[in-house]
């Protein structure tokens, strides 16, 4: 058998090609040698980056609410858990997790792609929300958030020099939401 990395992700297919039968994965995973994170995917250590795991494992999620807000540094302290928007058709079961502290918000949205942008994270690239669409979405989905997260997620958009109050206005009017927006923002601003 080959020897294999530490801190990476490989999936069953990988370690069955190195000489690593399903046999020796479970008895691996039961001498805690190894990490089993969903069916057909592992990790070599228990010190692994959370938020990189779950861009390889979801690719097709999209960082929102509190993970957005850390993302911008808004917020000081990582969330609890990572917060990631997916579209309603994909499978439930597959976000599903023990391992990683995950929160999909299944959504049969017409404007899941609205504010969506491509970042960098350790070299890999991640869906997120813009911060538009971020602080649209905390305005729109307050009751998701505590009074404090709510409260820094606009302090730092408002001190943000990054921001763009048109695009905020021009989303806040595609979700309907734009008399909302303006009176929290004339109240910051």
């Amino acid at each position: 058998m080959i020897e294999i990395e530490n801190f990476r992700l490989y999936s069953a297919n990988e370690l069955n090609r190195l000489g690593y039968s399903s046999n020796s994965l479970t008895d691996l995973t039961r001498q805690k040698a190894i990490t089993r994170l969903q069916r057909g995917f592992y990790i070599i250590d228990d010190e692994f980056d959370e938020l990189e795991l779950i861009i390889q494992l979801f690719p097709e999620s999209i960082l929102c609410l509190n993970s957005a807000l850390y993302y911008y540094g808004y917020l000081q302290t990582k969330p609890r858990e990572y917060a990631v928007a997916v579209d309603k058709s994909h499978n439930r079961n597959k976000y599903r997790h023990n391992s990683l502290p995950l929160k999909a918000y299944f959504r049969d949205d017409k404007y899941i792609r609205l504010g969506l942008h491509q970042s960098s994270y350790r070299g890999r690239t991640i869906n997120i929300y813009d911060r538009e669409r971020t602080i649209c979405d905390c305005i729109r989905r307050k009751n998701l958030l505590d009074h404090q997260t709510y409260q820094a997620a606009i302090k730092g958009y408002v001190g943000d020099t990054a921001k763009d109050i048109n695009r905020l206005l021009t989303y806040a009017s595609i979700l309907k939401i734009q008399k909302k927006v303006e009176l929290i923002m004339e109240a910051w601003l």
